[in-house]
């Protein structure tokens, strides 16, 4: 036996006792592994990323007439002309005919005005005829007030005045046998029928403006926080039940806060409501969607992961973390809020978080397939 085999056989009979030792050390190491593994709490966590994000509210709106108007008779007559055409939900356009009082007494009452009127001027005439002649006849004679017909002149000329007052008055009834649309219209109710005896201020129509709808919408102060502020011709966009589509404006802002919810009302306008097959039309409720500002390092995330009070858990270096959030939105399903400690930093998320869980705690995170990712 030489040198070599020697050195040789004792290393590797230690080398083979080693590797003897190793594995039936593994085993044992493994289970106690498992076993630690096993005593964690197993949560499911997201992983979303902070990102740029365009905020949005959509609010409940009630949409109103513009305009309403109820439209009355200034005179008494009866009807004589009331187109057949002229129904609720009928679009007129302004000086369209509503209905036509016989005129008759009313034409007779102009023509008597203008015999007054006549009358008087030829009587004011006379007067100042007699008044010249008197001056003339009675030069250098220093005559009374009466003597120069002073008050007879004033007296006339006072009867002209109030029988062209009466005049315009009788031709105004006359016009008024005429009802016509303020404006362009849209007929919203109707009181009267044919051959009808009107009195006068007896409601004829009700009108609203076919022009223009407005929308009224009630704003909290977390409202106006989230949209950063409204303005005049602001836009917005309106969805009814049907899922019909408008684009609306904010028309202009409510000063005054309603003293009961302390909100402030918003009016939003639609033009050319009503000239579709599919009108949008009064005292509906509808949905009106407002865009805001650009916010930035918002997280998206499962509307599960916010706890009743308004936290989230996260996990770091497999232990629990509770983090204050500043909510910015939510729907039934997903939350975008803005972490108040390092915003831009991102951070796995608890999914579906317990009331027994603590700070500090080490847990066994596991991934979840439906990851929200980057907005």
């Amino acid at each position: 036996m030489n040198l070599r085999t020697l050195v040789w056989k004792p290393l590797i009979a230690v080398t083979c006792l080693a590797i003897i030792l190793w594995l039936l050390m593994e085993p044992e190491q493994s289970a106690e592994d498992n076993t630690k593994s096993a005593s964690l709490l197993k949560v499911t966590v997201v992983e979303p990323l902070p990102s740029a994000m365009t905020m949005s509210l959509t609010k409940t709106g009630i949409t109103q007439p513009r305009w309403p108007v109820d439209v009355v008779s200034t005179i008494s007559g009866r009807v004589a002309e009331l187109p057949e055409d002229n129904k609720p939900g009928r679009l007129l356009e302004q000086d369209s005919l509503l209905v036509a009082i016989l005129d008759t007494p009313f034409r007779a009452e102009v023509q008597a005005n203008l015999a007054r009127l006549a009358q008087a001027e030829l009587e004011l005439a006379r007067i100042q005829h007699e008044r010249h002649v008197t001056t003339k006849i009675s030069k250098g004679n220093k005559l009374s007030e009466f003597g120069r017909m002073t008050p007879h002149l004033k007296a006339a000329q006072a009867e002209v005045d109030a029988a062209k007052i009466a005049l315009d008055s009788a031709r105004q009834q006359l016009q008024d046998t005429q009802v016509t649309a303020p404006f362009a219209a849209l007929i919203m109710s109707q009181s009267v029928t044919p051959g009808q005896w009107i009195n006068a201020g007896e409601r004829l129509y009700q009108l609203a403006s076919r022009d223009f709808l407005d929308i009224r919408v009630e704003l909290s102060p977390g409202d106006w926080d989230r949209l950063g502020g409204l303005s005049q011709g602001t836009p917005a966009e309106v969805v009814t039940r049907s899922g019909n589509r408008w684009q609306a404006k904010v028309r202009y802002i409510n000063p005054a806060l309603d003293p009961v919810t302390r909100q402030r009302a918003v009016i939003l306008e639609v033009a050319s409501p009503y000239d579709t097959n599919k009108p949008l039309l009064t005292d509906q409720q509808v949905s009106v969607h407002f865009d805001g500002p650009t916010e930035h390092q918002v997280v998206a995330a499962p509307a599960s992961t916010l706890t009743q009070d308004g936290q989230v858990w996260s996990v770091s270096e497999g232990k629990l973390q509770l983090e204050a959030v500043e909510l910015l939105d939510e729907d039934p399903e997903q939350i975008w809020f803005r972490f108040r400690q390092d915003p831009a930093k991102p951070r796995p998320l608890v999914k579906y978080p317990l009331s027994s869980m603590l700070t500090g705690q080490a847990v066994d995170p596991r991934g979840d397939d439906l990851q929200i990712g980057s907005l």
